[in-house]
């Protein structure tokens, strides 16, 4: 408690976000003709869009340009589906078991995070006659999944080997590239 009796939380009552959904859509634009051509934006709506919305940001995502939306599961790739979204949806958090047939029957993406993964995810998306794509991730430094740059070559053959599995990307998570001097971000894009 603070003095008088108030809760230091009492003053959190009078905030609020205001989104402007345009600007997500003109914020794909300007990455993307800032990027270049050939550079792929892929714009991250997990966890409801960071409490945004994840199906209206979503739609002004690809409506800017976004040629991939990326979420943390499967339940937030099938929400998309579900949305009428047909963006390619990317689920960035590992899959196992029954997640791998969710992703398959809903036409999205894997991030593969070893080969016998991508491997089962190729089997159930050929039953369900469905196209299995992944996408390779490489834990650089982030710490809680990917392939280890050690074995990545390695894993990454294998996951090519695999029929029916097609390859897309190969992405990795850089763990604070907000950071003022990226000395661990540099390391991790250097991996």
């Amino acid at each position: 408690m603070m003095p008088g009796g108030e809760h230091a939380g009492d003053d959190c009552a009078a905030l609020r976000a205001e989104i402007d959904i345009g600007t997500a859509a003109e914020n794909v634009k300007t990455i993307k003709k800032l990027a270049g051509p050939g550079v792929k934006v892929f714009a991250v709506v997990k966890a409801d869009a960071y409490a945004h919305g994840a199906v209206e940001t979503a739609r002004a995502f690809a409506a800017g340009g976004a040629e991939y939306l990326c979420v943390a599961t499967p339940s937030e790739g099938i929400e998309l589906r579900n949305a009428g979204i047909k963006t390619p949806v990317l689920v960035l958090n590992p899959a196992r078991g029954t997640e791998l047939r969710a992703i398959a029957e809903y036409g999205l993406t894997l991030a593969a995070d070893d080969a016998g993964q991508a491997e089962k995810f190729a089997q159930v998306s050929a039953k369900l006659k469905r196209p299995a794509r992944v996408h390779a991730e490489i834990d650089t430094g982030m710490g809680r999944s990917g392939i280890l740059p050690s074995r990545a070559t390695r894993e990454i053959l294998k996951i090519a080997g695999a029929p029916g599995l097609e390859i897309e990307g190969i992405f990795t998570h850089f763990s604070c590239a907000e950071e003022a001097i990226p000395d661990f971000t540099a390391g991790q894009l250097k991996k």
